[in-house]
């Protein structure tokens, strides 16, 4: 199937996928293909090794999920594929996407994150599902303690780094952890690859370049700007010294109705702002890296079920996980790298709903907010700034 073709399949059936697949997809409302799954499903059906850029929540999950399936369900063994991510909850989220979309053929799925026992998840290995989600320094762990358990992925025919861009970028931690388990797949000629991103950083493209643009094609579909069009971005400019009145003031007037999620940059803010925001009466759980997985899951579980208004959140929570109908993102703190900026915004405005990304801006930010309008192509317009001093009036 031509690039142009692909663009203009407009049912997944036109894509290649078998009537099991279609069916299943049809009984999850899943029935019209986004861009990123019409680019990606016959490439990957076609044996390709792909580069997937795709904004949050454009349905990258299923663009890799549905042709693995199909695939799986013409030569059902374990363990058939490895997904890698580098949050715990998104692999929970993935873990349970998988569950959905393979009933039909039965499918055997394997969480494998940290924060969690140890021993079921080697004993799940020892069983050789079919997939295994996992975060790399688990998976890692358990293939170091055990070396008979690395015979289970000698013929695995994926691997998927999702969120790519994290899980390559140098300094990450995950090297050693990514190095271990490739050691135990089979070699890149008996594998197909498969790197999905929200943003093309330079170590996704170097890896590119190393199976050159044949072997693995670049599938963007990303428009030309990283954030939605019905995303407004706005800016309160305020001292740092009443940083905690303005959030006071933005969470309990001005977005007093909308569910949101409250960015900090820090475990410790995050604490603060949360259990200051308990004592003034608002619904809130908080979401951050030292938090057993059972904590988490019960915070983003109330976020995500509407028992809580405001989720706050270190950004643990800004990629890839799905959590629908976010009103406003609020950035408490604003991150040091403009792509974090774009990943935590990309929280709203999902799926065609409108939605505001608002940013405190102390005396420290400016620069930083210079940088993440270079590199979204994009400037403050008229109407979209929350001004300091004049908040109650906007």
């Amino acid at each position: 199937m031509s690039s142009s073709s692909r663009r203009e399949a407009k049912t997944f059936k036109d894509l290649g996928l078998s009537q099991w697949v279609v069916d299943v997809c049809s009984s999850l409302e899943i029935t019209k293909p986004t861009l990123i799954q019409r680019l990606a499903i016959p490439a990957i059906l076609d044996g390709k090794n792909v580069v997937g850029a795709s904004k949050t929540g454009s349905g990258k999950t299923a663009a890799f999920a549905l042709p693995i399936l199909q695939k799986l369900s013409k030569d059902p063994f374990g363990v058939f594929a490895v997904i890698l991510t580098p949050v715990r909850e998104l692999a929970v989220q993935i873990t349970e996407q998988f569950e959905a979309l393979s009933k039909p053929i039965d499918g055997q799925i394997t969480c494998v994150v940290g924060g969690t026992s140890l021993l079921p998840q080697i004993n799940q290995i020892h069983d050789r599902p079919h997939i295994v989600v996992a975060t790399p320094g688990r998976l890692a762990e358990i293939l170091n303690g055990d070396s008979s358990l690395v015979d289970a992925f000698a013929h695995t025919e994926f691997l998927v780094l999702d969120e790519a861009d994290r899980l390559l970028v140098s300094g990450s931690g995950f090297e050693s952890s990514i190095a271990d388990i490739m050691r135990a797949l089979p070699g890149k000629a008996k594998r197909q690859t498969l790197l999905f991103t929200a943003t093309l950083s330079d170590n996704v493209m170097a890896l590119q370049d190393r199976y050159g643009e044949d072997s693995m094609p670049l599938l963007d579909a990303n428009p030309s700007s990283d954030l939605p069009t019905n995303l407004r971005l706005r800016y309160v400019f305020i001292p740092a010294m009443v940083r905690m009145a303005y959030l006071n003031y933005l969470v309990c007037q001005k977005f007093s109705e909308d569910s949101m999620i409250i960015f900090t940059a820090t475990l410790r803010s995050c604490q603060l702002v949360a259990s200051t925001l308990e004592k003034l009466g608002v619904s809130v759980a908080a979401l951050h890296s030292l938090q057993d997985q059972r904590r988490r899951t019960a915070s983003l579980g109330k976020f995500r079920n509407a028992k809580v208004r405001v989720l706050v959140a270190t950004d643990v929570a800004s990629r890839g996980l799905d959590i629908p109908q976010v009103g406003v993102v609020l950035n408490y703190e604003l991150p040091t790298s403009p792509d974090d900026f774009v990943h935590r915004a990309g929280r709203t405005a999902r799926a065609g709903r409108k939605g505001d990304a608002v940013s405190i801006v102390t005396e420290g930010d400016v620069k930083l907010v210079k940088s993440v309008e270079e590199r979204m192509g994009v400037v403050g317009e008229d109407g979209t700034l929350i001004m300091g001093g004049q908040a109650p009036g906007v």
